[in-house]
């Protein structure tokens, strides 16, 4: 009996315990990067009722767990207060428009970029595509709420080609190597990603290829293979390309 009743004490504690911990979400537009987080992030837990933040940068979204005995959602907003970042609230039927352009070096003709937008307009959120063959330059406009970046670059690499993030500005340059046989594996990206002045790496393992973009400002082409042979990842200057499918 005593056991029965310890056990019940237990339970009504725990389900008390849960009854006080809630969730709520918000939008924080001028949330646009890491940076921006981490400031957010520190502001809100400053609030002792607060025990868990989860920031989805894409969305501008942050998710705040807290203890309902201890602080309000209001209480915790107050915290931003003198910021430029403005909690507003959140749905997930919201429409979060989103564009994101990749440089796909390996997308050399119209048939290429068809076979893109065809796999790309599959999938659920995806509003509009544009692309340039000359620029190999992918775009694509989608919700966040339905679908991610990373979704669509997983579908883009699944068809065999290699995207990575593109930047407008001219400090960026682009590399494309091609790898040995059996060789790529996601290490590969993460490794090249731990080089100073790499903004983006991806590998496609159909192409045995890398693409990387980089901050010419902080590292060189010739540096940047360097630090790719002493990670030893052995890399090879594909010869042009010669499309067979225009």
């Amino acid at each position: 009996m005593m056991k029965r009743l310890f056990s019940l004490v237990i339970s009504v504690i725990s389900i008390s315990a849960m009854a006080q911990t809630q969730t709520i979400q918000w939008r924080i537009e001028d949330m646009h990067c890491d940076h921006c987080a981490h400031k957010v992030m520190t502001a809100l837990t400053k609030d002792k009722g607060v025990s868990d933040v989860d920031i989805n940068i894409e969305r501008r979204v942050a998710s705040v767990t807290y203890d309902a005995s201890l602080t309000t959602p209001d209480k915790i907003k107050n915290q931003l207060d003198g910021t430029r970042y403005v909690p507003t609230a959140y749905s997930a039927s919201d429409v979060i428009a989103r564009e994101k352009t990749y440089l796909i070096e390996d997308m050399h003709c119209g048939n290429c970029a068809r076979r893109i937008s065809n796999a790309l307009e599959q999938i659920a959120g995806v509003d509009s595509l544009d692309f340039d063959i000359d620029k190999h330059t992918f775009s694509v406009e989608y919700d966040a709420n339905k679908t991610s970046r990373d979704n669509i670059r997983e579908t883009i690499n699944s068809l065999g080609y290699t995207p990575v993030d593109y930047y407008s500005q001219e400090i960026v340059a682009y590399a494309y190597f091609l790898l040995p046989e059996g060789s790529v594996n996601e290490d590969i990206a993460n490794k090249v990603m731990e080089i100073e002045g790499v903004a983006d790496a991806n590998t496609s393992i159909k192409n045995h290829s890398l693409a990387i973009s980089y901050d010419t400002t902080e590292i060189t082409g010739d540096k940047l293979i360097e630090e790719l042979k002493s990670r030893d990842i052995k890399v090879e200057i594909p010869k042009p390309h010669e499309c067979q499918e225009k």
